[in-house]
Parts: C-alpha cells; sequence; structure tokens
C-alpha cells in the first residue's frame, strides 16, 4: 500500500518528493519484491533483510516527522527549495501528514516481521 500510495502522490497528483521521502522511498518500495520472494520462497535471510531495510526507513521517517512538526531547526540533511521536508503538500482527511503515512507504513511493516520472527523461532 505505501508503495502504490508513493506512486499515487508523485504520479498522479504530481507532488515532488523531498530527498527524506526519496531516501523512505529507496528503503520501502524494495520490501516489495523482497517480502514477496520471502513469502514464497520460506526465505530467512530475506526476511533479515527486510527487517534492516524497514528499520533503516523507520528511522528515516522518524527523522522526516521530526523535522516536519519543527521539533528542531538542525538539519542533517538539506532540504530541496523545490520540495522542502517540512512543506505540508497533502493532507489526507485533512490530518493525516505524508510523513505520518510513512512512520505508520514502516511502524506497520517492523512490527509484522518482529510478530512472525517471534512466533516462528
Amino acid at each position: 500500500m505505501a508503495t502504490l500510495g508513493s506512486f499515487y502522490l508523485g504520479e498522479v497528483l504530481g507532488l515532488t518528493p523531498c530527498p527524506l521521502c526519496w531516501y523512505q522511498r529507496l528503503a520501502m518500495w524494495p520490501l516489495v519484491l523482497l517480502l514477496g520472494l520471502a513469502v514464497f520462497k520460506q526465505a530467512e535471510g530475506l526476511l533479515k533483510a527486510s527487517l534492516i531495510l524497514s528499520l533503516v526507513g523507520l528511522a528515516v521517517a522518524f527523522y522526516h516527522n521530526w523535522i516536519y512538526y519543527q521539533i528542531t531547526s538542525d538539519y542533517l540533511l538539506p532540504c530541496s527549495l523545490n520540495a522542502p521536508c517540512a512543506a505540508r503538500q497533502f493532507a489526507w482527511f485533512g490530518f493525516i501528514d505524508i510523513p505520518q503515512l510513512s512512520l505508520a507504513a514502516f511502524m506497520v511493516v517492523v512490527a509484522s516481521l518482529i510478530a512472525y520472527r517471534r512466533n516462528h523461532n
């Protein structure tokens, strides 16, 4: 859903992703393939790789929310003038923003992978 959502926001709505959004996309998009292969091949290594990639994406999403809600003004990554990291470009139902959606998506993936590992070890 997150991958389809990012395509929709970029390609249909024409929103320009900020640099942090791109890093989150780089972490989320391969999960479709990795998790799909992990399910069909029952490959533990792919699940571990997916968890690591998801944790990286979760960290970037957390940092993006940190900037978005202006908890700090010290940026480790300079954001683009064309797509600033703290700009409100879209709000689902009027209050759920893109950084929140990404954070929620990574949290669900990480929690699901951890729950799966606990139940299958």
